[in-house]
């Protein structure tokens, strides 16, 4: 019975993590290496102003928090992976939670953001 009891709460705990998503924290490299794999949105969470003079490939520039954002959000499989970024990393941190208190399952993250990005040598897109 007691185990049988265990088991219950492993299968739940593991029910509720499901449900709830999760942020992944990836550096500037693994970040790249893993959007080249999977189809995903990406958003960057800089100024239309810095977006404008760079940015990663594909990327594109949402400004939140802002009723545009969440209109644009709406529209997303929740399902379905979003990778964030910001100049450093620490706007885009909140709205990856954001996006897991909004029920998206698979969020990732750039620690560091658009900074670590450059500092590694990655390529990005200069219109």
């Amino acid at each position: 019975m007691r185990a049988l009891f265990i088991f219950f709460l492993c299968l739940c705990s593991t029910v509720l993590h499901a449900q709830n998503g999760r942020v992944e924290t990836l550096d500037a490299k693994a970040f790249d290496a893993k959007m080249k794999h999977i189809r995903h949105t990406l958003f960057d969470l800089r100024n239309a102003e810095e977006f404008s003079k760079e940015h990663i490939e594909g990327a594109l520039q949402l400004s939140w928090p802002g009723k545009d954002a969440e209109i644009f959000l709406d529209k997303l499989k929740k399902y379905e992976p979003v990778y964030v970024y910001c100049e450093n990393g620490q706007i885009s941190e909140r709205f990856a939670r954001y996006l897991i208190d909004r029920h998206f399952s698979n969020v990732v993250f750039l620690t560091g953001g658009f900074e670590a990005w450059q500092k590694a040598g990655l390529s990005t897109k200069i219109p």
